[in-house]
């Protein structure tokens, strides 16, 4: 893998848009041409950020949906653009099921958020998509920029679901954990360490008696940028470089109580 740059100054979405320009101009190869392939996910991610002619400009020939049927470019490098799910692992390994007929010459495989235990040993069961594969990283972009300043974690059930009375604590969990994803994915791409502060209920002191919303999810962005930090101190993210001297502060409140 190639480090990473560190995130320029300026808005959201410009961030996101230089990032993902990059990553598709570095991709280097023999024709000088290659496709980008994107799921359901990075397409929203992508589309809130960059223009089809910014991407275009890049040495590019077509941009493609995963879960569509495609042409056959053998002789062509794909760059995948995908989110880190079962289904569009799948998919890529579909790609190259027939090694006389792979779908592209080569791979570079770019995720959205970062690869569990499984997914990567999934994708290790093809040996003709590792054979093809030149590049694999993962991006923490799993975030809309739906303004220069503003973004959404793209998650327009949660505020409902969260206040359903006797949700299931199964799926209360789930909610919380891609929230926590979401927002550890901001910090990366905006190159912070933030302070982790959140709202304590009137009458409500930490520690006594069930956690409040806020106090789950900053205890739970708390311990991801550790775990973050402690993997980029191991060499793993070494290319992420967020500044140490003035951090930024993330406050986490609620719009009900």
């Amino acid at each position: 893998n190639r480090s990473m740059p560190a995130p320029p100054s300026g808005s959201i979405r410009g961030i996101v848009r230089k990032r993902f320009l990059n990553l598709i101009k570095e991709v280097q190869t023999q024709s000088g041409w290659k496709v980008v392939v994107v799921d359901a996910l990075s397409v929203r991610v992508i589309s809130a950020a960059c223009r089809m002619s910014d991407i275009m400009d890049e040495g590019v020939t077509m941009v493609d949906t995963l879960e569509k049927r495609r042409q056959p470019m053998p002789t062509m490098e794909a760059v995948y653009i995908i989110s880190p799910t079962q289904a569009s692992i799948d998919k890529v390994k579909a790609d190259f099921e027939d090694p006389e007929k792979p779908m592209y010459a080569a791979a570079h495989i770019y995720l959205t958020y970062e690869l569990d235990n499984m997914l990567i040993y999934s994708l290790k069961q093809s040996a003709e998509l590792v054979a093809r594969t030149k590049s694999l990283r993962e991006l923490y972009t799993e975030i809309l920029t739906i303004e220069h300043q503003v973004f959404s974690m793209d998650l327009p059930e949660a505020f409902h679901r969260l206040y359903t009375p006797a949700l299931p604590k199964a799926e209360k969990d789930s909610i919380i954990g891609h929230m926590v994803e979401r927002l550890l994915t901001l910090c990366v791409t905006l190159g912070e360490r933030p302070l982790v502060r959140y709202k304590q209920r009137r009458g409500h002191s930490a520690g006594e008696g069930e956690k409040t919303l806020c106090q789950e999810i900053a205890e739970q962005l708390e311990r991801r940028l550790k775990w973050f930090a402690n993997d980029k101190a191991q060499g793993t993210n070494a290319w992420w470089q967020p500044s140490s001297s003035e951090p930024s502060t993330i406050l986490i409140v609620e719009r009900a109580g």
